[in-house]
């Protein structure tokens, strides 16, 4: 009996195992699968999403405390992903993987965090492993919802919600807590309408916040969705809207506005430049796709929503690779009305036929002994193309220079091509280059200019242009430039400069390549020390330039100083032509004088009488004043002409007037004064008729 009882026993356990096994052989697959896991390269998993709240001494819950890794399956069959164990927990799954291509994977995990921080886990499936990063806090968050147990306040959704279309990271919700305790957290919503939205991480801050929740799944119906969220004993709920399915678009095509982009050369595959733009016009609104006809291995393909109807464009795509070269006709499809298109493919290895026009050529940069040639060295010439193909242009080794170029030519007639120069030019001359490519040799001329040789040239002063303004005390700037005409004999470097008169100076420098005429700029520098103009005593100044073989002069006008004035509205302002001291006039009275005289602007003089003949800082001269007691003044203004439709007046002898003007400084060592005026003048008029002159200044520098 003992004997029976433990066969049985035996017998038992062996069915008992051998069942086990069994099951366990089911539920693994038959084989086992093969694939990878994704990671972004530099060993992190893709997606790496790390769920749920992970606090010290708080137990994993599988259904919240997850991770998502992707598997791109080559072999389906069962599975197993596993991590190590970290900190006192880890993650594990089996399963059966029944499609092949990317597959996300999401695994439990078990234990009990022992320490606060950072652990870094390696998820492991066949032959290939990467890394993940789970945060562990010391303690549990504590929240409440904000809206609870209503809506919740302030969400705010984001993303595009359509019905039979997955979720992806772009839909989120944002919602608002007020956070108790510091800590871990992990919020999830109930499943409705096929979508959850989850967020989890750790509270550093207490107080109001927000919390943006994920969302996953697919929307099974279109309309307002309800989304409750129950987070320990706070919930909340709020609508998420759901759209329709897409409908197909209503459009026609029009090949007629076809623009075929890249380039397409027989065996060589299309690249990312090979598209086409299409017309299309669109009827109804919705999902479209367009593609052609695979023809000579090639096929064009786009697509998207129309979101507005009428004309617009499509751009198509374009994949594969062409073998036959030539003209293809390629059907587009889609939308109401089918039409064709044209590519033309350019033989592969093919050599073109082509002239050189040697008379376009444009050469760039500077050609120097001794200098090698770089990338601004070019040559733009002009061909004209018979037969497309590939070409090669080169010239003959000349001056130890040579240009040449290479590529495709894939359409006929005239076009441009770049020849780029290589080599060191030895002597300095023009340099006859020829170009024997093509079916019409020609030539072109480069110049080279000796290393450190200097140009011979004339100065032309006759030809002169003075630009910018120029005031005595104000120092020069970048539109002070004098342009002046130069005939070069010898070609090479040159510096041209002024004798510094009155305080300026005017220069350039640089190389000449070519003979003949032509301008230089001179830049001026420094401040002019005195005003002189042609209405002045000392009229303009004289500005010698000694450079080249035959010096020269121009004549430079400096103005003494400016002005300006506002009567009602109209601002009023110009330089002063002429100014100084007068002794003579009046036995005992200084006068100072100030004169803006021009022949197309405006006229003023201001005429200043000092009794102590210093015209100090501070004193001031009244136009309505009469001698001895009081420094007279004298105003006088005459518009643009024509002179007689603006004309303002304030002296002792022009009354009733109140204009006052002030010297504020006076600097004797740069004879400069600056001043104020304001005041009723009166006018021009047959019944004179007062007018305010306002926020007069002005600055003057006398000889």
């Amino acid at each position: 009996m003992k004997k029976r009882l433990l066969f049985f026993c035996l017998f038992g356990t062996l069915v008992l195992i051998n069942a086990c096994q069994k099951e366990y052989s089911f539920e693994s697959g038959s084989t086992p699968s093969e694939g990878t896991l994704q990671d972004d390269g530099a060993g992190d998993c893709l997606p790496k999403t790390v769920s749920g709240a992970y606090a010290v001494g708080t137990a994993l819950v599988g259904t919240t405390n997850y991770m998502e890794v992707q598997v791109d399956v080559t072999k389906t069959g069962s599975y197993s992903i596993f991590t190590d164990t970290v900190n006192g927990i880890y993650f594990r799954i089996t399963g059966v993987f029944t499609t092949p291509g990317l597959n996300t994977v999401q695994f439990k995990g078990f234990g009990t965090p022992v320490a606060a921080g950072i652990s870094n886990f390696i998820v492991s499936y066949g032959s290939t492993q990467c890394s993940i990063a789970v945060t562990t806090s010391g303690t549990l968050g504590a929240f409440t919802l904000d809206g609870a147990p209503g809506g919740c306040m302030g969400a705010v959704p984001s993303g595009i919600y359509t019905a039979g279309t997955a979720l992806t990271a772009a839909n989120t919700v944002s919602i608002n807590v007020n956070v108790t305790t510091l800590g871990a957290y992990s919020i999830s919503s109930t499943l409705s309408n096929g979508i959850t939205f989850t967020g989890s991480g750790i509270f550093t801050t207490t107080g109001a916040q927000p919390v943006i929740l994920t969302g996953t799944g697919t929307p099974a119906s279109s309309g307002s969705t309800n989304i409750p969220i129950v987070s320990g004993t706070s919930s909340c709920n709020f609508n998420i809207d759901v759209l329709g399915s897409p409908t197909a678009a209503t459009f026609t095509l029009d090949c007629t506005t076809a623009v075929i982009n890249g380039t397409y050369t027989q065996n060589t595959a299309l690249a990312a430049a090979n598209t086409i733009t299409l017309g299309v016009n669109v009827t109804a609104t919705g999902t479209y796709t367009v593609s052609t006809t695979a023809t000579n291995g090639m096929t064009f393909s786009a697509s998207g929503t129309f979101t507005t109807t009428g004309a617009q464009t499509v751009t198509l795509a374009g994949t594969g690779t062409p073998t036959v070269a030539g003209a293809n006709t390629i059907p587009v499809t889609n939308g109401t009305a089918s039409c064709n298109v044209t590519v033309t493919v350019v033989a592969a290895a093919g050599a073109a036929t082509f002239a050189v026009n040697c008379g376009t050529a444009v050469v760039n940069g500077t050609y120097t002994t001794g200098t090698a040639l770089t990338a601004t060295n070019t040559v733009t010439i002009g061909v004209t193309v018979a037969t497309i193909g590939s070409y090669t242009i080169t010239t003959t080794l000349t001056n130890g220079m040579t240009f040449s170029a290479t590529g495709n030519f894939a359409a006929t007639g005239a076009q441009t091509v770049t020849l780029t120069g290589t080599g060191t030019p030895a002597v300095a001359g023009a340099n006859t280059i020829p170009v024997p490519s093509g079916t019409a040799p020609c030539n072109f001329t480069v110049t080279v200019v000796a290393a450190g040789g200097v140009s011979t040239f004339t100065v032309n002063c006759g030809s002169a242009v003075v630009n910018g303004t120029y005031i005595a005390g104000t120092a020069l700037t970048a539109s002070n430039t004098v342009t002046i005409s130069v005939n070069v004999t010898v070609i090479g470097s040159y510096t041209i400069a002024t004798t510094a008169t009155n305080g300026v100076t005017f220069s350039a420098s640089g190389t000449f390549t070519t003979t003949g005429v032509q301008n230089v700029t001179l830049i001026g520098s420094g401040t002019p020390l005195a005003g002189g103009t042609p209405s002045s005593v000392n009229g303009p100044f004289t500005i010698p330039v000694p450079s080249g073989t035959a010096p020269c002069n121009f004549s430079l006008t400096v103005n003494f100083g400016t002005w300006s004035f506002k009567e009602g509205a109209t601002t009023f302002s110009g330089t002063f032509s002429d100014a100084g001291f007068d002794n003579t006039t009046i036995p005992g009275l200084l006068i100072f004088f100030m004169v803006d005289e021009t022949p197309t602007g405006n006229y003023l003089e201001i005429d200043l009488g000092d009794i102590s003949g210093t015209v100090a800082n501070g004193e001031t001269y009244d136009c309505a004043a009469a001698l001895p007691t009081t420094n007279p003044a004298i105003f006088y203004f005459e518009g643009p002409p024509p002179a007689s439709l603006i004309l303002y007046q304030a002296d002792p002898q022009t009354l009733p007037n109140s204009m006052v003007i002030t010297v504020t400084t006076h600097n004797t060592a740069t004879k400069t004064i600056t001043g104020t005026f304001t005041g009723n003048v009166l006018d021009g008029s047959a019944t004179p008729v007062p007018k305010t002159i306002t926020q007069g200044v002005f600055t003057v520098t006398y000889p």
